[in-house]
């Protein structure tokens, strides 16, 4: 498979995006671009390990942010990764991409998703409500805020005493190590698509069964119909010659020819060709 290129979309510190440039390598993908839609850290983090970076600033782009964005991403992009990325994505682009953009969370969803909960406000919400377990979870993006499809969650115990930063702190370092876990998942099954799509492309191999008759009617009608009831995934053909029979085997083949005809209709994995080859008698 060609390379695996994702595009990178951060709005913060660029925790996330680094851990995702560290495990390039070992988990076998490309980072070809990062987009931020303000001036922010992770701009820094791209310029020291030359990746590209494109800045679109939101709050003078207005509403022509995302036609800026949707033509930014290069067109041979596998994957949009959003790591801690503000903007709240579009129908229309979540329908272009989709299952191709990923999102992370620092929270158990479903729970603490949604409109207003990011970064410390979650944590802050867990310790409030006495959970025993806080984490964090990456999921597909769709329409909504938080409510795509689960692909990876890790949960760790809340500590007695510790504030809404600590364990934030805590949930990051989870955090870094899922995300890039879930890039090459989907790297994994998108590889495991491609493959299983060659593979039914390919034409099934052709089993020739080959027959020589002459006043065999007795035994070729039973092997014919042994031939036609097995179960099979491959074509076969059916190649028989014969030398001018006196005791109806032709009328045989012309019977099962005929009827392999009209079940050919339905059986597409079976392929029969009966050839009938009658040799001129000599004057």
């Amino acid at each position: 498979m060609k390379s695996f290129n994702i595009v990178v979309c951060a709005s913060g510190g660029g925790g996330n995006f680094r851990s995702l440039i560290n495990h390039q390598s070992s988990y076998d993908y490309h980072i070809s671009l990062l987009i931020v839609d303000r001036e922010c850290k992770a701009i820094n983090v791209a310029n020291e390990n030359n990746i590209p970076c494109i800045v679109l600033e939101k709050k003078f782009l207005g509403d022509s942010f995302f036609e800026e964005f949707t033509k930014a991403i290069p067109p041979d992009t596998n994957l949009i990764v959003l790591a801690g990325f503000f903007p709240i994505i579009p129908q229309c682009i979540c329908d272009k991409w989709e299952r191709k953009i990923i999102n992370t969370h620092p929270s158990l969803l479903p729970k603490y998703g949604g409109k207003g909960m990011y970064g410390v406000k979650v944590q802050e919400a867990v310790l409030k409500n006495r959970e025993k377990y806080a984490g964090c979870t990456v999921h597909y993006v769709n329409a909504g805020i938080d409510t795509g499809e689960i692909i990876f969650q890790k949960r760790i115990y809340v500590q007695e005493n510790e504030s809404a930063w600590e364990l934030g702190g805590r949930v990051f370092n989870e955090e870094i190590k899922l995300l890039p876990l879930a890039v090459k998942k989907i790297r994994e099954e998108q590889l495991r698509f491609a493959l299983d799509a060659v593979s039914d492309m390919k034409p099934s191999p052709l089993v020739s069964i080959c027959c020589l008759t002459y006043n065999h009617a007795p035994y070729l009608r039973q092997c014919l119909d042994g031939f036609m009831m097995q179960e099979r995934t491959f074509p076969i053909e059916i190649l028989i010659h014969d030398d001018a029979s006196t005791d109806g085997t032709q009328d045989i083949i012309r019977a099962v020819s005929y009827t392999h005809l009209r079940a050919h209709e339905t059986r597409h994995d079976l392929v029969c060709r009966l050839l009938l080859e009658k040799k001129k008698q000599k004057e």
